[in-house]
């Protein structure tokens, strides 16, 4: 068994010290006291479950550090304390096991790349009061099916969602402005998006990958300038919906980003060919029925 399955982060400001806690295994919890709060910095042994409480030595819990729990593959489960503020970067990378989290309303902050790779991770809520998916949060998740944003949040960054295969179900907040480039890259389960009318950017390669064709199952729903001007030069449909909130706000695109390789005209023409071709099977299926009575 590695002594270590989590590698402790640096102490600016006090030494690593351990406390034995609920790691469902005999290892215990490493922790540094930071201006007055406990920071989590890390765990020995190789456990299944972490149950971190609000404190610890008498400090209050405040941050998970980066890189705490990095790369600890025997971890499926972990409860977080309220009054947790902060989750740094890269504190749960790599936890291919992990199937749960619940993120505490307390938390306003977190890192960059902070769950990616989590494979096992299947839903996700964020809590009212971040402002700031960052870069790679949630990159490779690739069993997370569902996501819900508060309307607190205003930023998503690059790739926060790339690379989840299985996502099917995303509602964005109404607060949110700037979608980065490539968030929902490679998301092909996401076919229906709603835009806030508040999203005044998004990013290149923010919905799918490059494909050679149209991707026509693919909607953007929404008032937002914004995702019309993206739809229109990405060749996504799009439906305006002004200050309305669609029912398929609940749901999710998409998207496939698409190259220049197909002229408009020869997708009209392709689109009038598929038409008539749907007209005279409609039109050869009812004389069949005539036939049959």
């Amino acid at each position: 068994m590695n002594l270590f399955c989590c590698a402790a982060a640096a102490a600016p400001a006090s030494a690593v010290m351990s406390v034995t806690g609920n790691t469902g295994s005999s290892g215990e919890l490493l922790y540094t006291v930071r201006n007055g709060s406990a920071a989590v910095t890390g765990c020995t042994g190789e456990p299944s479950y972490l149950g971190i409480p609000q404190f610890i030595g008498g400090y209050q819990v405040t941050l998970i550090a980066d890189e705490a729990f990095s790369g600890c593959s025997s971890l499926r489960h972990i409860s977080l304390p309220e009054g947790l503020c902060a989750i740094g970067d890269k504190s749960f990378y790599a936890c291919s096991h992990l199937e749960s989290i619940v993120i505490p309303d307390s938390v306003i902050t977190l890192g960059e790349g902070c769950f990616c790779g989590c494979g096992e991770l299947r839903a996700l809520s964020i809590p009212d009061g971040i402002r700031t998916i960052p870069g790679s949060a949630f990159r490779a998740c690739v069993s997370l099916s569902e996501v819900t944003l508060p309307d607190s949040v205003c930023t998503l960054g690059s790739c926060a969602f790339s690379g989840c295969g299985k996502l099917g179900s995303v509602r964005l907040g109404s607060g949110l402005s700037e979608i980065g480039s490539y968030a929902f890259y490679m998301c092909p389960e996401l076919r229906t998006l709603w835009i806030p009318d508040s999203v005044t950017y998004i990013g290149e390669y923010a919905f799918g990958y490059s494909s050679p064709s149209p991707d026509s199952g693919a909607t953007l729903l929404s008032g937002s300038s914004a995702a019309k001007k993206y739809a229109a030069d990405n060749l996504i449909s799009y439906t305006d919906t002004g200050d309305t909130v669609p029912a398929a706000a609940l749901t999710g695109i998409s998207g496939r980003r698409l190259g220049r390789s197909l002229p408009l005209p020869l997708l009209i023409v392709i689109s009038i060919i598929i038409t008539i071709f749907i007209l005279r099977l409609s039109l050869q299926n009812r004389k069949l029925k005539k036939r049959k009575y």
